[in-house]
């Protein structure tokens, strides 16, 4: 009960809790909240250290470049912008700490370009809980430079070197 009381006048950043109703604030046991509260404090403790220290580190392969991650609230889920070849690009969603390997792809779907501002977070969906993914992508203005294949050069600062063709920028 303690904790709970605390826990409500909060000020730090929690971490990261699945949005179900089973990690709802109110759903949690005292030990679960003191357990946030606790794990907040020594994050921010950490973080505004001189030298923060991360406690733990993933290594893991996806047969792909990666070109940007996000993470899941929750920490269970990644989502990966990835690049196979040349100019095959796709998202994975990968679930970490799965029993086979650390980062077990559970989802794949290719994308006509590289995804930029990658977004990923659980969300409802008709009457289905979900991940739900944004970014954008960047592709020629005209059909016509669409069509005749022609490739959008990377960001770049200066908007003059976007190339010949008229560029567009899409929210998917």
């Amino acid at each position: 009960m303690v904790w709970k009381r605390i826990l409500r006048t909060f000020h730090l950043q929690l971490p990261p809790l699945p949005p179900t109703i089973r990690y709802s604030l109110p759903a949690l046991s005292s030990l679960e909240t003191e357990r946030l509260v606790i794990r907040a404090l020594a994050a921010e403790a950490n973080w505004r250290s001189t030298m923060p220290k991360a406690y733990k580190a993933w290594r893991f392969c996806v047969y792909a470049d990666v070109m940007s991650m996000k993470i899941v609230p929750g920490g269970k889920y990644i989502v990966a912008s990835i690049r196979e070849g040349t100019n095959r690009y796709a998202l994975v969603l990968l679930m970490m700490e799965h029993r086979v390997k650390t980062a077990y792809p559970v989802a794949k779907i290719a994308t006509a370009s590289k995804a930029y501002k990658l977004e990923a977070k659980y969300m409802r969906y008709g009457t289905e809980m979900g991940i739900m993914i944004s970014y954008v992508r960047r592709e020629p203005k005209r059909a016509s430079d669409r069509m005749a294949g022609c490739v959008v050069p990377p960001i770049v600062p200066t908007p003059s070197l976007t190339g010949r063709f008229p560029v567009q920028h899409r929210r998917f």
